[in-house]
C-alpha cells in the first residue's frame, strides 16, 4: 500500500525536525512533526495528498496485475 500524505510529509520534515530539535527523543520528534501538519492549511497539504492519490492509483493497477497473474 503507498503510504498516507502525512507520511511523506512526515519522511519529508523528519531530517529537519530532528536538526532543529538535537538531542529530543524521537517520539516527541514525531510529536512536533504531527503539531507541523495539523497547522499545515489545506494548501499546504495539498502537494502530499496528491503525491498519495497518485501512488494510490499506481498501487490500484499493480495490484490488478498481480492478482490476474496469481488465479
Amino acid at each position: 500500500r503507498p503510504p498516507s500524505a502525512y507520511l511523506l510529509y512526515q519522511n519529508e520534515v523528519r531530517h529537519e525536525v530532528k536538526k532543529q530539535h538535537d538531542g529530543l527523543p524521537y517520539h516527541e520528534v514525531l510529536g512536533k512533526i504531527s503539531g507541523q501538519w495539523s497547522d499545515l492549511t489545506d494548501e499546504g497539504r495539498a502537494p502530499y495528498i496528491e503525491a498519495t492519490r497518485i501512488a494510490k492509483q499506481k498501487y490500484e493497477v499493480e495490484k490488478k496485475r498481480y492478482d490476474a497473474q496469481t488465479v
